[in-house]
């Protein structure tokens, strides 16, 4: 029996079909590893950009811990008014690449503020609302 069975029917040894090159690498890889190198440079980036982060939230945190409650007051409410302040302005402002001028092109001292509100506000939704107690001060 040459490969036919008994039933007349007859058996596929084997059938394998994939694209290579002649020199054997299998098409699309150069450009398949470009793009995962790629994509390595720019978790990289975001791993950076985020422990940077991270360092001045902590930063800001301790910054704030730090103060007299009274100071602490004043400087949150400042924080707030810069926040509602920034909110408006960017909401003026066609979304758009104006708006992401805008945004991208804003005073360090009024992003930092921004950063206190928000980590702030964090900070009381995690602790129901009241303000954290400072560890290092005695009541």
């Amino acid at each position: 029996g040459s490969g036919n069975l008994s039933d007349g029917s007859t058996r596929v040894l084997s059938v394998s079909h994939s694209e290579f090159d002649s020199d054997g690498t299998s098409t699309g890889a150069p450009g398949q590893q470009l793009m995962e190198e790629q994509t390595d440079k720019i978790q990289q980036e975001q791993l950076r950009i985020a422990r940077e982060a991270a360092a001045l939230q902590q930063s800001i945190l301790g910054e704030l811990l730090s103060m007299e409650e009274s100071e602490r007051d004043d400087v949150l409410a400042t924080a707030k008014i810069a926040h509602n302040d920034f909110l408006a302005k960017v909401l003026e402002i066609p979304s758009g690449p104006d708006r992401i001028q805008f945004v991208t092109n804003i005073d360090p001292n009024v992003e930092k503020q921004l950063l206190m509100h928000k980590l702030w506000e964090k900070i009381l939704a995690q602790n129901d609302g009241k303000p954290p107690t400072m560890r290092n001060k005695t009541s």
